[in-house]
């Protein structure tokens, strides 16, 4: 009978250390998940402070490459081939003879050279864009009529610059696309 009960101590000796083991480690588990749960919560909230700056960063950059965009508009109004541009939207070229290629090359020409960053911004954030839809974001951009812009970049069709504009519309953020295409948003 003794080695009975000695046997029922030990086992529940046993137990008893089991047993504490398993509530040490069980508060250990919670002291660590309290950790954690402090850790998320500071990374969590450095998240917001990060997202929050990345947004301020990516508007900024927006801000600054509207502006520059502004910039290089009264830049190639100096140039001769806005002159040109002008006397095709005001005078009767467009339904006379049209324009002729050495113009067209012209105002390709300084059109990429006025605006370089502008054009390549966009390039940088819109990988898709071909260089034909940066011309049309720039000649949209410039508030040029429709049979201009068809006369510039030798379309015939009114539909073609529409599927144009519906292609880059679905590549530009809303944003970007209102800056470019509508005409209420700014004094250029």
């Amino acid at each position: 009978m003794s080695f009975a009960i000695f046997i029922l101590m030990y086992i529940s000796n046993r137990n008893k250390i089991k047993y504490i083991y398993l509530q040490q480690l069980l508060m250990k588990n919670q002291t660590e998940k309290a950790v954690l749960k402090e850790e998320i919560k500071t990374i969590s909230h450095t998240n917001k402070i990060n997202e929050q700056k990345y947004i301020d960063i990516v508007n900024k950059r927006f801000e600054l490459w509207h502006q520059s965009l502004q910039t290089c508009v009264r830049l190639f109004k100096t140039t001769t081939s806005y002159k040109k541009i002008q006397l095709i939207e005001t005078s009767k070229i467009k339904r006379e003879k049209g324009v002729s290629q050495e113009d067209i090359s012209l105002i390709y020409q300084e059109i990429n050279e006025v605006f370089t960053e502008a054009m390549q911004e966009l390039l940088n954030q819109y990988p898709n864009l071909t260089q034909e839809d940066l011309y049309y974001c720039i000649l949209n951009y410039l508030q040029l009529s429709n049979d201009t812009i068809k006369k510039c970049m030798r379309v015939e069709s009114q539909y073609a610059l529409n599927q144009r504009k519906y292609r880059i519309r679905k590549q530009l953020s809303n944003q970007t696309f209102s800056v470019i295409f509508d005409l209420k948003n700014d004094k250029r």
